[in-house]
């Protein structure tokens, strides 16, 4: 490959990782910024929940922006300057109604780089590069979520606003090489001619597989976003809670290697490591809460394990069952099912708290029932091998 086209490759690994830092450094130990502003339980999920609403909406949008103009380097820029711009302002507003405005569109500027890169890598022909370049851009995803957790835990025992200010320093200082090495994306894969209407997202199949991940989601994320205020409670610093999550996210650097090859090399078997992720999905919840301190950093570990499993099988799946002239746009509905799960979870898990007095452990188990279902229906969904 060109210099030119290396840059480039390492310029969307750049804007993933960049992406997932700031979603982490928003999202997981956003809860213990909440309580310093003095929000309720039901405000903080609902504030929890408002950046992936934001993704949800955003991303079928823009995807279908992409798949009809072609405008990827405009779209991704942009969403790196929205980043920028919305989390440098996020310490200076106490406003509840203002500060939801803002996280909803930083979850639209957050999820830009997913339906973008994510259509570009998975309909490369050559399996090798493909293969590598998704690799690639996951592993930067994964190392982003991992130091962003851990610089939040940091940042925020030192300052609440360091941690906006640093993150929002990361998004506006990408958007330098963004313009610089990014060539015409949008002749890469061009989106002209006849789309077939919203028919394809109901089919059977398609609708079963976004409402698989969104009911994972929805486990997955309002545990996630609520686990500090547990470890909290247990007298554990924001530090050690960021650290946790964080480490727990570098296992997935090992298998997003070996899940993008047999994806790539073996279409066919992306269901099964689908279905692998799913059941991976369900062991935490029943190991979170009799652990403590440090010891929590195992069932993180599955959980973090299991979403490599589940998102790249889920990718390949998607691909083979979407009509080519729409695949941005179907990229973009998978992030909006697992967003608009990511945006319920907080909800729902605070609901549950509320009604179990505040015990953690209780809500912990009953939040099961989420990835139990994503599973059921994920297994009566797939195909037979027949088809």
């Amino acid at each position: 490959m060109s210099r030119s086209h290396n840059l480039e490759i390492i310029t969307f690994a750049l804007i993933g990782f960049v992406s997932s830092f700031n979603f982490a450094t928003n999202s997981t130990l956003f809860s213990l910024f909440a309580q310093k502003l003095n929000f309720s339980p039901q405000q903080t999920g609902i504030l929890l929940g408002i950046l992936t609403a934001g993704s949800m909406v955003g991303a079928p949008l823009l995807g279908k922006l992409v798949d009809r103009t072609g405008k990827r380097k405009l779209i991704l820029v942009l969403g790196m300057l929205g980043q920028g711009i919305l989390v440098l302002l996020t310490p200076f507003t106490g406003s509840f109604w203002l500060l939801a405005l803002m996280r909803f569109l930083l979850g639209v500027s957050i999820v830009v780089q997913a339906p973008v890169l994510n259509e570009l890598i998975v309909n490369l022909e050559d399996s090798q590069l493909r293969e590598r370049s998704l690799t690639f851009l996951s592993i930067a995803r994964s190392i982003g979520f991992s130091v962003g957790c851990m610089a939040s835990g940091i940042l925020m025992d030192f300052s609440v606003a360091w941690n906006f200010y640093f993150s929002a320093f990361l998004a506006l200082g990408t958007t330098i090489p963004a313009v610089k090495f990014i060539r015409k994306v949008d002749t890469v894969h061009p989106s002209s001619g006849e789309f077939p209407g919203l028919k394809w997202l109901f089919e059977k199949r398609v609708l079963a597989h976004y409402l698989s991940a969104m009911l994972r989601a929805t486990a997955v994320m309002g545990a996630l976003f609520f686990l500090p205020l547990f470890w909290q409670s247990t007298n554990q610093s924001a530090t050690s809670s960021g650290t946790i999550i964080g480490l727990a996210n570098f296992f997935q650097i090992l298998l997003f290697p070996i899940a993008s090859r047999i994806c790539s090399r073996f279409p066919e078997r992306s269901f099964s490591i689908a279905l692998l992720g799913y059941s991976m999905s369900i062991v935490p919840f029943y190991i979170f809460p009799f652990l403590r301190g440090w010891t929590a950093l195992l069932p993180q570990t599955i959980m973090s394990m299991s979403f490599v499993f589940f998102y790249i099988g889920a990718l390949f799946s998607i691909r083979e069952l979407v009509p080519r002239p729409r695949q941005a746009e179907a990229m973009g509905w998978l992030e909006t099912f697992i967003n608009l799960g990511g945006a319920v979870g907080p909800v729902v898990f605070a609901s549950f708290l509320a009604l179990n007095g505040n015990h953690f452990p209780r809500t912990i188990l009953l939040s099961s029932i989420f990835p139990i279902l994503a599973f059921a229906l994920f297994v009566l969904a797939r195909p037979s091998k027949k088809s």
